[in-house]
């Protein structure tokens, strides 16, 4: 199949035809921005947002100009919408990486009898990732997966071969070819893992090499924990390093980490975090699952392994001497559900014989060196200071709801997804009477270099529900009504965000047009109705997965809820993270909130489908 450039719809096989889907874009985005802000501004907030959203788009005005910039810039930019995406969504972002931007996903426990069981873990999954690297340069994986063209495979071309290196202003992707070594990090110090070009090496050198590391480790010269620094806020992490640069022996040793294929973090274990009791991990209980869920997050604080990091790779496989694991990975490069696909397989890796390389070439191993000014010292106790407070504030649950499951919301021939995209605006209700601007996940992946965009699910006739569920006495036929009207709603925003045609993206190259051409930002993007828009304070994901893998992240600024969920046939799993120092939101109360909610939503439905039997 012959791919167009243009994101929006890989079927239109030429830009005429793009124009016109382009134009009907241009009417239809401003239409549902206004859909999408009814419910979360003011009467008059709402009413200026009209006069804006008309000047906006008079004929010869501000959007139409935009439009046309677009058009044109999208005619000659392959992957144009991902790009300015990529930029607005990360790479401007100026927080610091760990809790605000990197997400995690935890793997099942592992048991290990002593430190041979966890190398011989950790070479597994170096092996595995060769593997995968092989499969996807020969087109392999491509069938494993049984993807049908290459637009949904382009997320997994990044793997291994981009980096986010800091900026000032704004980050960018360095590219690396035919990358050869692994970082390996223990006790803060810096180790390459450097293997054969032409074979896979065997499980028992990796082994080997890994005992070597953490041998090393703990032998001079002790490096002060220079991973802590790339937990800093971007611009001073982007600082710094041109400061630690300016020596040749740094200059090398961060080249060698920018052009890695991924990181492991070997850590000790979470039961050695000093001042504090844990469990020993026998089996799982949310309480369990939440303290490795953290640990993968963000290490513990300095005084554990947050410094154990580098948070500027894309992918780090974090292991800890007790058996917990997974993976912390920077979304600038590759979204969440191809890294999901990726740890399936890796799961499913582990349980499949392998048969033992001849390891022809042997794997060697080499200490990389630091030269630490003194002035270094203050900087790096002020990121761990500073790491630590944040680290505080995080507060996450991770709940399993076992009233019911995917199977009985199918029975009722309702969308999964929508029905929970309903309890969970029916939990923010619950709690503050009001709604806020959300964003949920939608894959773009069927489109060339698609990424994701948002399924709005705060509108009018999800808020009309929301009423008629509290309000006890609203006649029954009402609320039946009403239901329905809320499940039409969110299938036909499901559908045409799936499409490509939510508004989100849209608005957003509009606005990236202006700065592209040094035109003064519109006032209809300066508005306060724009800013509540994109302000999401309550973000959530689907989690599509059949293994025992929870993924997760937290709101940005800490100032809303982030929640995922992963749907089986009689329970659900969810988790909720938010801040502790935001005195408005509550983790606990809100994963409470939801379980309720769901029960309520439950009943409500069928209530509303016994009425149907006995009425018209």
């Amino acid at each position: 199949m012959q791919y167009n450039t243009i994101l929006f719809s890989i079927n239109y096989q030429n830009s005429s035809k793009f124009l016109n889907i382009c134009d009907i874009k241009c009417q239809t985005s401003r239409k549902r921005f206004l859909e999408g802000i009814k419910t979360i501004v003011t009467e008059e907030e709402y009413k200026e947002a009209e006069n804006l959203v008309k000047e906006f788009q008079n004929p010869g005005g501000e959007g139409e100009k935009l439009q046309n910039f677009l058009k044109e810039y999208a005619e000659k930019n392959d992957d144009y919408l991902t790009r300015v995406w990529t930029e607005e969504m990360y790479l401007n972002n100026r927080l610091p990486l760990p809790i605000y931007t990197n997400p995690f996903i935890l793997l099942p426990k592992q048991n290990f009898r002593g430190d041979n069981d966890r190398f011989s873990f950790i070479a597994k999954f170096i092996i595995f990732c060769l593997k995968f690297k092989q499969k996807l340069e020969s087109g392999e994986l491509k069938q494993e997966l049984k993807q049908e063209s290459d637009s949904s495979m382009a997320n997994y071309y990044r793997f291994f071969n981009v980096y986010r290196r800091p900026g000032e202003e704004k980050d960018e992707h360095v590219y690396t070819d035919n990358s050869r070594h692994v970082i390996v990090i223990c006790n803060n110090q810096f180790f390459m893992l450097l293997l054969p070009e032409k074979c896979i090496p065997s499980e028992k050198n990796l082994g080997e090499k890994l005992k070597e590391i953490q041998d090393q480790s703990k032998t001079a010269p002790a490096y002060k924990p220079i991973g802590i620094l790339t937990a800093h806020n971007r611009q001073q992490w982007s600082e710094l390093r041109k400061d630690l640069i300016k020596s040749e022996i740094n200059k090398q040793s961060i080249t060698h980490i920018e052009n890695c294929l991924f990181v492991v973090c070997m850590d000790e274990s979470i039961e050695s975090l000093e001042g504090q009791k844990y469990p020993y991990f026998n089996k799982f209980s949310d309480q369990n699952l939440e303290i490795m869920a953290n640990h993968v997050l963000h290490g513990n604080k300095s005084i554990h392994s947050t410094a154990n990091r580098w948070f500027d790779v894309f992918l780090q496989f974090i292991v800890t001497k007790d058996g917990t694991n997974g993976i912390c990975m920077e979304p600038s490069v590759v979204d969440g559900s191809s890294m999901l696909r990726f740890c399936e397989q890796f799961l499913a890796f582990l349980k499949t014989p392998q048969s033992e390389s001849e390891d022809a070439e042997n794997v060697t191993v080499s200490r990389i060196h630091w030269e630490i000014h003194k002035s270094f010292n203050k900087k790096i106790n002020d990121i761990k200071e500073s790491i630590d407070t944040l680290i505080e504030q995080v507060d996450l649950n991770i709940v399993k709801f076992t009233n019911f499951g995917k199977n009985f919301i199918k029975q009722q021939k309702i969308n999964p997804d929508i029905f929970l995209q309903l309890s969970l605006q029916m939990t923010y209700f619950r709690i503050y009477r009001y709604f806020t601007s959300t964003f949920e996940t939608a894959s773009l992946h069927q489109f060339r270099f698609g990424r994701i965009d948002n399924i709005r699910s705060a509108n009018e006739d999800v808020w009309n529900l929301m009423e008629s569920i509290f309000r006890p006495f609203e006649k029954g036929t009402d609320k039946r009504d009403k239901f329905t009207k809320a499940i039409n709603k969110q299938e036909e925003i499901l559908s045409y965000t799936m499409k490509g045609e939510g508004p989100d993206n849209h608005l957003l190259c509009l606005k990236h047009m202006a700065a592209l051409k040094g035109l003064p930002e519109p006032a209809f993007f300066k508005s306060h109705s724009y800013r509540q828009f994109i302000d999401f304070r309550l973000c959530f994901s689907q989690i599509t997965t059949n293994q025992d893998i929870i993924m997760g992240y937290c709101p940005s600024a800490l100032q809303g809820y982030a929640c995922t969920y992963i749907l089986h046939d009689n329970d659900i799993t969810f988790f909720v993270s938010s801040g502790k120092n935001d005195k408005k939101t509550n983790t606990k109360n809100f994963a409470n909130c939801w379980m309720y909610s769901l029960t309520d939503l439950k009943q409500t439905w069928e209530y509303c489908n016994s009425l149907r039997v006995y009425l018209p």
